[in-house]
């Protein structure tokens, strides 16, 4: 039987605040029912600081503003519309206030026009509270995923049956919390069992109330994707966020907003509060505030006034939700309910007016979080970076809109700009717009501009700038006129006189069109690349696109067609998220534009697709397009979008840009199947869905390349700069002392390549290897005696074996045998100097090698490329007139030196004469051992005895023969027949030891005084007679920069600036 529950004492009118409600809660509920409700873990201090925290919030009231409109507070919760910023947090046990519980807080938020999500334990079923819930009012599903898989996606399919909107994932109550209160109150099953009695009741009463023991703790980030579909593509939030990091996993999980929760901090004392998450998000995921249409925060926690409420939206959340208050206010009833709800209306109404103008705190755009602020100054960034030039040199990020013509695109660029564009065929073929729109507190105002980036030809102009086109416009209507002008203005830079366009009347802008040189533009251009830019500022949504010419597939000029597509295809490449239109009316696979933007985006991870004309689908023909707004099928990472715009007879009746939103979002809240679709897919029904996703997109796409684009630009700027730097300094004034400065350079630059200084050392390094192979090639031509007759075979071969083996470099030396005369010998040596004279020349050629390449390396650093051609190909020529002089020169007296050689004299007897000596001992030894010993003195097997030598030597002494050596031993063995010519022999090799000492220094000196050392002087000499004998006019001629250089010259200067200012740009946003 129920037990009947208390009434309260205290009048419900004489209940002012939401404080009022809870002690007159206290004081009517049993203890153990409020300890349910009041409850929190440990000492409650976290949820005592999740309410006191607001009173550290201050606000900054600005005045006379005009705040007499009504405050509009509708916003939108995971797609789904409510009439205030704040909802009924999921909360269980509603029986244990109210015999009715939770039938009350249903019917309580139906009056007011808020959402409710019914608590997973509610203890009214859930069929119940949808069959009390208005036809209107949305209800989310609260749900703790149950161990068992089966009962919970049972859960979700009823809950999508009974039409609840979404679905809220409770994620931080694993196990539950320490909740003392219920302890000390003793919650029994009786208690349990009056709030719900259907409830399974355990052991242990805690356990029963929360029933967390059947709760799924291995649940992770991955099973969100197992909740969307078992819900059957129902929204998904997930409720009990407590971290940045966090917060930002359930965005990459697909998750469509979330609960800043810490359950009434009810779970973990000493957790952060919702508030201090919700600042952590503000400062490190601003992205997530940006719009609740992709992903809304929902602040639930602590609030307790309506203006906790106001601050929370200021701060960037895009809604807020309460629970206990809710639940106090179940002593009363509905009633009761919608009195709480009606209190915090009041009061955030009231906050509204005298804090924030008299707005909406949260409107429906998305102007008003904080990140919009930051988002507006990044659009803004990129749009001056842009004027400024930057896009020549750095790939800026940016929307592109491409489609085929007739696609809808015209009609896509006036919704989201509120803006007329030209519509008759072939008007906005010629050049790109670029729609710039700022979000201001002024009225609507509209300015174009044309931007010139490229001269006639095409090529980048000195300075990129933007020139006012007109005064401003608050009519949209009346943009189209100057936009017709403005195109012709860009087509005919020759005749740019803005006045004359801005004078024509309509008729005259006609002509001009169909016929240019009627009009007395005959120097019309048939396409340019500079662009119309319209600036927007008023109530818009922050964002800026380029609007490209319509693909065609016909045309009377075909290179039109060509030149269309290239365009596309080169504006659509890197930092470019593509706005892909596609018309319903054709065939996906067959627009153009599809396989442009495929081809540009294989992955489909820049392109946002939008499908237009939805009204022009026939029956049956809905799932095919439908399988792609779900992204089932040609899949995009930013999805599709559908907008709906005016037909051609709605434009003949002048809508309003209100009226035609109004006009859309009627057509999909009543037309099939846009109306019976999930809560997540209508988030992409819409214009204004549509462009707040792209201002977001787009904001977020530019704060993520903006490190990469200072990058960029430092890099750039560093390029520039050294390409600047390597360049020669530009042509002097003065041209006699320019040419004398370059030839000094080069006189300076041989001095040190001829000294071998550390910077030019290579050609005294060349001379150096070149002179060790002279010396081993010469040595190698020594002549070699043999102290043998013809016949004597055996001898002969082992004296040439020990010769090969001692000759330098293993090179064979010419042989003669013994048979010679002493005069034939005399003329042996004398032939041996021919093969002197070979390898001499051989030397001078080698040196021609390392001597020209590096003297024409100086030459061409000071008069090279950078500079006139003829003053190049002068100093070229003159050098190479140089160098052949002083090697002719150096051939000369080497030939002189080599006829001195051949005659035999010398001066160093001394070493002649012992070097002659030498040679005939080995001679007469070699002799000796043929004839029967080799030695003075031997042992029996055949060995010199040391000490008999020893002996023999130490009695001559003693005898008066002083200073002998063991080789002079040698003269006193008999005379050799052949003494004579042996003694020949020697002289002979002995004279070719003393030429070979002489000539291995004489050469390379006479190269090194012939070539090497003249060449500074004898370079510098030849150019200051060559180039400073003609007059000023020739030397002016001379110095004069070549075109390439000059041209090269001017381009870099030309980036140098535009960096420079784009530099100045990036500054002024950094400060």
């Amino acid at each position: 039987m129920a037990v009947p529950l208390p009434i309260p004492t205290t009048p419900l009118s004489s209940l002012l605040n939401l404080d009022d409600f809870e002690r007159s809660a206290e004081a009517t509920l049993k203890p153990k029912s409020w300890a349910y409700y009041a409850s929190a873990a440990d000492d409650g201090w976290t949820a005592e600081q999740s309410k006191a925290i607001w009173q550290y919030v201050r606000f900054r009231p600005r005045v006379l503003r005009d705040v007499g409109n009504h405050v509009d507070m509708r916003v939108q919760i995971a797609g789904i519309e409510s009439r205030l910023p704040f909802m009924v947090s999921p909360a269980a046990m509603g029986k244990l206030a109210h015999k009715d519980g939770e039938l009350c807080i249903v019917k309580g938020a139906g009056r007011v026009g808020i959402p409710y999500a019914p608590s997973n334990h509610a203890s009214v079923s859930h069929h119940h509270l949808a069959s009390a819930a208005l036809p209107s009012q949305p209800l989310f599903f609260q749900l703790y995923v149950h161990r068992e898989r089966w009962r919970s996606e049972k859960q979700l399919a009823e809950a999508k049956e009974l039409g609840h909107k979404a679905v809220i994932v409770t994620v931080d109550v694993a196990v539950p919390g320490n909740r003392e209160l219920d302890l000390r109150t003793g919650l029994d099953e009786n208690t349990v069992l009056l709030a719900n009695p259907g409830i399974e009741v355990g052991k242990k009463a805690f356990a029963m109330a929360t029933t967390s023991a059947t709760i799924d703790a291995s649940l992770s980030w991955k099973d969100l994707d197992w909740v969307k579909k078992a819900s059957g593509g129902l929204a998904v939030l997930v409720k009990g966020i407590h971290t940045v990091e966090d917060a930002i996993l359930a965005e990459q999980y697909g998750a469509d907003g979330i609960f800043l929760s810490n359950h009434g901090g009810r779970q973990v004392n000493t957790a952060s509060t919702p508030l201090e998450v919700l600042l952590e998000i503000r400062q490190s995921a601003p992205h997530l505030l940006a719009s609740p249409f992709r992903f809304t925060v929902i602040l639930d926690g602590g609030l307790r006034r309506g203006t906790d409420i106001v601050k929370a939206l200021c701060l960037g959340a895009h809604a807020c939700s309460l629970g206990r208050p809710f639940m106090y206010s179940l002593v009363y009833g509905e009633d009761g309910v919608e009195k709480v709800a009606r209190v915090l209306e009041e009061e955030v109404v009231r906050c509204s007016t005298m804090t924030v103008n008299g707005k909406a705190p949260a409107p429906n755009g998305i102007s008003a979080s904080a990140y919009s602020d930051k988002r507006r100054q990044l659009v803004s960034l990129v749009d001056s970076l842009r004027s400024a030039g930057a896009s020549t040199e750095i790939d800026l990020p940016r929307i592109a809109d491409i489609g085929n013509q007739s696609a809808g695109k015209s009609s896509l660029v006036e919704a989201i700009g509120g803006i007329k564009v030209p519509r008759d065929a072939g008007t906005c073929t010629r050049c790109p717009m670029e729609i710039r729109l700022r979000s201001s507190p002024g009225e609507w105002t509209c300015r174009v501009f044309l931007r010139f980036e490229t001269d006639v030809s095409g090529r980048a102009i000195e300075s990129v700038r933007e020139v006012p086109f007109g005064d401003a416009v608050t009519d949209p209507n009346a943009v189209e006129a100057i936009l017709r002008r403005a195109q012709l203005a860009i087509l005919n830079p020759q005749n740019f006189d803005k006045k004359f366009f801005l004078n024509l009347s309509d008729d005259e802008v006609m002509q001009a069109k169909s016929d240019p040189a009627a009009a007395g533009l005959e120097k019309q251009l048939s396409f340019s690349q500079n662009l119309i830019c319209i600036d927007v500022t008023g109530p818009v949504t922050d964002l800026a696109f380029l609007d490209l010419p319509g693909i065609i597939s016909n045309s009377d000029e075909p290179d039109d067609i060509t030149l269309i597509e290239n365009m596309v295809r080169q504006s659509i490449t890197g930092n470019c998220l593509i706005l892909l239109t596609i018309t319903i009316r054709d065939d996906f696979q067959n627009q153009k534009a599809v396989l442009l933007a495929k081809e540009a985006d294989p992955e489909g991870k820049r392109t946002i697709g939008v499908l237009t004309k939805p009204d022009t689908l026939q029956t049956g023909e809905h799932p095919s397009w439908l399988d792609l707004l779900e992204n089932r099928r040609h899949h995009l990472t930013n999805g599709y979008f559908v907008t709906k715009q005016p037909a051609p007879e709605d434009l003949k009746k002048n809508l309003t840009y209100k009226k035609a939103r109004e006009a859309e979002k009627q057509f999909f809240a009543t037309s099939q199947p846009w109306k019976s679709l999930e809560a997540g897919t209508q988030r992409h029904l819409g214009t204004d869905h549509l462009t707040s996703f792209l201002s977001d997109r787009l904001g977020r796409y530019i704060a993520e390349k903006l490190p990469k684009i200072q990058v960029d630009l430092a890099a750039s700027i560093a390029q520039v700069t050294a390409a600047i730097d390597a360049l020669p300094p530009p042509p002097s004034s003065d041209p006699t002392t320019e040419i004398c400065t370059r030839i000094a350079a080069v006189q300076h630059n041989l001095d040190q390549l001829v000294q071998g200084s550390s910077a030019l050392a290579h050609l005294i390094q060349a001379k150096n290897r070149e002179d060790r192979r002279f010396m081993n090639a010469l040595r190698a031509t020594k002549p070699l005696f043999i102290p043998f007759e013809a016949n004597e075979e055996d001898e002969i071969k082992t004296w040439e074996s020990k010769a090969v083996s001692s000759s330098a470099d293993n090179l064979p030396a010419p042989t003669t045998p013994l048979r010679m005369t002493p005069d034939q010998l005399r003329a042996h040596i004398q032939e041996s100097f021919c093969s002197l004279s070979i390898i001499i020349s051989d030397t001078v050629e080698y040196m021609r090698t390392p001597v020209s390449k590096s003297v024409n390396q100086l030459v061409e650093q000071h008069f090279g490329a950078s500079l006139n051609e003829e003053l190049r190909s002068i100093a070229s020529m003159t050098t190479a007139e140089v160098l052949e002089g002083l090697f002719v020169r150096a051939a000369a007296r080497l030939d002189e030196n080599l006829k001195l050689d051949r005659i035999p004299y010398t001066q160093n007897e001394h070493y002649f004469v012992s070097t002659r000596d030498a040679v005939l001992a080995k001679l007469r030894s070699a002799r000796a051992s043929k004839n029967g010993g080799g030695k003075i003195v031997q042992t029996a097997d055949g060995r010199e005895s040391a000490y008999t030598v020893s002996i023999a030597l130490a009695q001559l002494s003693a005898m008066g023969f002083q200073g002998l050596k063991e080789e002079d031993l040698e003269k006193l063995l008999p005379a050799d027949p052949y003494e004579t010519e042996l003694e020949a022999a020697a002289q002979a090799s002995a004279y070719w030891t003393v030429a070979y000492k002489r000539t291995i220094d004489n050469v390379p000196l006479i190269i090194d005084a012939s070539v090497i050392r003249p060449l500074p002087h004898a370079i510098s000499e030849a150019l200051h007679g060559r180039l400073l004998s003609g007059g000023s006019q020739e030397l002016e001629r001379l110095v004069a920069e070549s075109p390439e250089l000059a041209e090269q010259r001017v381009e870099l200067n030309l980036r140098k600036k535009r960096l420079d200012e784009v530099k100045k740009v990036l500054f002024a946003y950094g400060r």
